[in-house]
């Protein structure tokens, strides 16, 4: 009985040895490689989560007042690189063979510095950055720092170089050479300033009423004004350095830059403006309408406030744009934008357009999409640390998206379907 029981035999012994040990050095492998994939991602993410922090490190210092301020004494802006390396080299040469030579990053000490270089002109570069052999490259874009005036025609905090001016409570007709304003009533329908003007007296509802004022040099208005159905134009450069409020369908022209101060700037009730230099909004832009009317800026916009669009308002900006607070398009309103945009907060457009003939970056925040809404860009659009939200039929399409997160529809390519 014995001898008929059958068992292994040596060979298939050997061989079920050998099928273990295939099988268990194929699974050594996945596990290995599956560890390794995810170490690297994870140092991935690590270093693009740290190139982001840097670059956004490097905004704060670049548009910190006391730099700009000391700036042709100190031409320099630093950030600390953390645990980051950086390849000089590669990244200064991004610069010069970029569209705006402007600047070089030098190393200094423990940080990184950005030396030489102009707040007048754009500074774009991309940043070479490595970690632990992970090569990352990020392209981004600093704005040229908006301008009022000139060395020899200054408006800085509405410190207006007037010369002999002629002290007016009540406006008359033409007011020949620099003009102080004290009060808030004009004697003409139309009034014209043949030289600088400082408006001091708080110009209510009533005091430019159905009337046009016109300057042929700077204007600065330190008080608060209101227009209703009024035309302002100015001829050079314009600040308003406290409450603005335009109302019934007035409209603001200046014919070189602008800066909009203290409080929220407000155009209600179809009221329009044109501004053909740069312009400054420290606390923000506020506009509705009740029919369609069409905004414009030729140079750059900073809108360091929240930006809110509404009510078939449209704005045309044909430089470089930097949001530095919340952005809201309402109920058909559209903002058309020709260079660089920066997003640097939340972005809600609704029932609305956002049109950008070259790319965006966005740092921080979201943008959300929704009744019909379209963003496109031409150029790329890189919101690493942002999310995207599209619902109800709207769109998000650009050259090449960018993005942590997106819920809804993105095309990626140069038109909209």
């Amino acid at each position: 009985m014995l001898n008929d029981e059958k068992g292994l035999s040596l060979v298939e012994i050997l061989a079920g040895i050998v099928l273990l040990g295939i099988i268990t050095t194929l699974t050594t492998i996945i596990l290995t490689n599956s560890f390794d994939r995810k170490e690297t991602a994870g140092k991935q993410i690590s270093l693009t989560q740290e190139t982001n922090e840097m670059i956004s490190s490097l905004r704060n210092e670049y548009f910190r007042e006391e730099n700009i301020n000391n700036y042709k004494n100190n031409q320099k802006v630093c950030f600390n690189k953390g645990n980051l390396d950086i390849d000089l080299e590669k990244t200064n040469k991004s610069i010069l063979e970029g569209p705006y030579p402007n600047g070089e990053f030098e190393q200094l000490e423990d940080n990184i510095c950005l030396t030489n270089f102009d707040y007048s002109e754009p500074v774009e570069f991309t940043l070479y950055t490595y970690n632990d052999k992970k090569e990352l490259h990020v392209s981004s874009l600093l704005p040229r720092r908006i301008q009022i005036g000139s060395e020899s025609n200054t408006l800085a905090g509405c410190a207006i170089k007037l010369n002999k001016p002629t002290v007016y409570d009540t406006l008359p007709c033409t007011a020949k050479g620099d003009t102080i304003w004290t009060g808030k009533r004009t004697s003409c329908k139309e009034t014209v300033i043949q030289g600088n003007l400082l408006s001091k007296g708080a110009l209510d509802e009533s005091s430019l009423d159905d009337k046009t004022l016109y300057v042929s040099k700077n204007a600065c208005f330190a008080n608060s004004i209101q227009p209703r159905n009024a035309k302002i134009e100015i001829k050079r450069n314009a600040e308003f350095t406290n409450q603005v409020e335009f109302e019934i369908g007035s409209t603001l022209t200046v014919r070189h830059n602008a800066k909009f101060s203290n409080q929220q700037t407000q155009f209600y009730d179809d009221s329009t403006f044109k501004i053909y230099g740069d312009v400054i909004f420290e606390k923000g832009l506020q506009t509705q309408a009740s029919v369609l009317k069409n905004l414009y800026i030729k140079g750059d916009a900073t809108f360091s406030g929240p930006f809110q669009l509404k009510n078939f308002t449209q704005l045309q900006i044909d430089g470089f744009v930097t949001f530095n607070e919340i952005v809201e398009l309402q109920n058909q309103s559209a903002l058309n934008i020709k260079k660089h945009t920066l997003f640097n907060k939340e972005t809600d457009i609704n029932k609305s357009s956002v049109l950008i003939d070259s790319s965006l970056d966005s740092l921080s925040g979201k943008f959300h999409l929704s009744n019909g809404s379209i963003l496109k860009a031409n150029g790329d659009a890189r919101l690493k640390t942002s999310s995207l939200q599209i619902s109800d039929d709207s769109i998000f399409c650009a050259r090449s998206i960018d993005t942590g997160k997106y819920q809804g529809k993105v095309n990626i390519s140069n038109k909209c379907n």
